[in-house]
């Protein structure tokens, strides 16, 4: 079968920046979720899309991009950290 994952805590130095953000975003991507299979949507992208919103432009399959505005799954800092090196200097 499928394997799936669960997250089942978030740990926050500030009450509103952990677990109510992942709600949040859970039930954003949860209705688009639904609404993408019982009806037609489609994303459409016309300025740089960060975080959620990138993840909705992924999660919706149809998505029109303006040619010059980023979707980003995670920031060019996020990725220079995780390559130990500055591989990106900005998120074009």
């Amino acid at each position: 079968g499928e394997i799936r994952w669960v997250i089942d805590s978030v740990v926050g130095k500030e009450d509103g920046l952990g677990v109510e953000n992942i709600h949040g975003s859970a039930a954003i991507a949860s209705a688009y979720s639904r609404a993408y299979e019982e009806t037609f949507t489609l994303t459409f992208v016309t300025g740089r899309t960060v975080g959620i919103g990138a993840y909705l432009a992924r999660l919706g399959i149809r998505c029109i991009q303006r040619e010059d505005q980023p979707i980003i799954l995670t920031g060019y800092s996020a990725l220079n950290k995780l390559l130990g090196r500055e591989v990106y200097s900005s998120h074009m």
